[in-house]
């Protein structure tokens, strides 16, 4: 019987952008985001998520302007006073509150876990975006509309980018 001897393995932790898209169904928001595109360039203003000047949100400061209609949370930083003050679109607020909150991230033109993130905006950890996805996709199920919307400008049109550990293997 030969003995099999033991190779010294080493583990190195490193970690890497990838692709928030690549990750997940992208043909889930395309048809929010087509039907709204619709109504908005026809003119239909029955639809309050198509008209981004609209009145509803006339009580916002300058900063609205890049917070996605009826949210609070949804787009670059927050309106909000505090952690518990939503729009009228709750779930789909909720959702984007909690990916802000995400406790792994790295700041625009900063660095972390040896990677630069030279981005004008915050990177966050795959794990946070892919509970976004889920919860975004739970909000639409229960019929919160604008979850469609956002999901589809946050994962497909910005095509954002996550990063996550990944383990190699030395021998």
């Amino acid at each position: 019987m030969k003995s099999i001897r033991a190779l010294p393995v080493s583990v190195l932790l490193i970690f890497v952008f990838i692709s928030s898209v690549r990750s997940f169904d992208q043909s889930y928001y395309k048809n929010a985001y087509n039907h709204n595109k619709y109504n908005y360039l026809k003119g239909n203003n029955n639809n309050k998520y198509s008209n981004f000047n609209s009145n509803q949100d006339s009580y916002r400061s300058d900063k609205s302007d890049l917070i996605f209609p009826g949210t609070k949370w949804c787009g670059a930083g927050d309106i909000a006073t505090d952690y518990n003050d939503l729009g009228t679109n709750v779930e789909t607020d909720k959702c984007c509150r909690d990916h802000d909150h995400c406790s792994e991230y790295i700041l625009a033109k900063s660095s972390l876990h040896g990677l630069r993130n030279n981005a004008p905006f915050t990177r966050v950890h795959c794990r946070c975006d892919k509970k976004f996805y889920d919860c975004l996709k739970t909000a639409a199920d229960t019929g919160d509309q604008p979850s469609q919307m956002v999901g589809y400008m946050y994962f497909n049109l910005l095509e954002t980018q996550c990063f996550q550990e990944v383990s190699l293997l030395l021998f």
